[in-house]
């Protein structure tokens, strides 16, 4: 189904992709956070998004310093892990907001994918 919503819209996503890619390669890193949201899955993530990454030029140390935000699930409360914490928690402490991007997972979930991404990026301009 990925594959099908990709085919359709990969001119849009060329042409976006594209100038965010120009501006600075890094910006990716929001497409690939964008669409796993979008999608729900970091394997038809990495699947449909990674080769435009690859089309559009980017260098391949770049894109793997990039892949952490293929875990971007959390962003959308939609997952049923993240429903199922919600549902079991007794203590109350895990939960969705009034808004959708108001829940219990969303700041450890970013903090973690910007300290990853970050590292990643010192990492491939230390060694490469």
């Amino acid at each position: 189904m990925s594959d099908s919503f990709i085919a359709a819209n990969k001119d849009v996503f060329m042409q976006v992709a594209g100038s965010l890619a120009q501006v600075a390669p890094w910006l990716f890193t929001f497409i690939l956070a964008g669409m796993s949201a979008l999608l729900a899955s970091q394997g038809a993530t990495t699947r449909a998004i990674m080769p435009l990454g690859f089309a559009l030029g980017i260098n391949p140390w770049y894109l793997i310093a990039m892949f952490p935000a293929v875990n971007c699930l959390f962003i959308l409360p939609t997952t049923g892990p993240a429903l199922a914490a919600v549902g079991m928690d007794r203590s109350g402490t895990t939960y969705i907001g009034k808004y959708i991007l108001n829940h219990s997972f969303q700041l450890p979930g970013l903090v973690m994918v910007a300290i990853s991404v970050v590292t990643a990026f010192g990492l491939v301009s230390f060694f490469a």
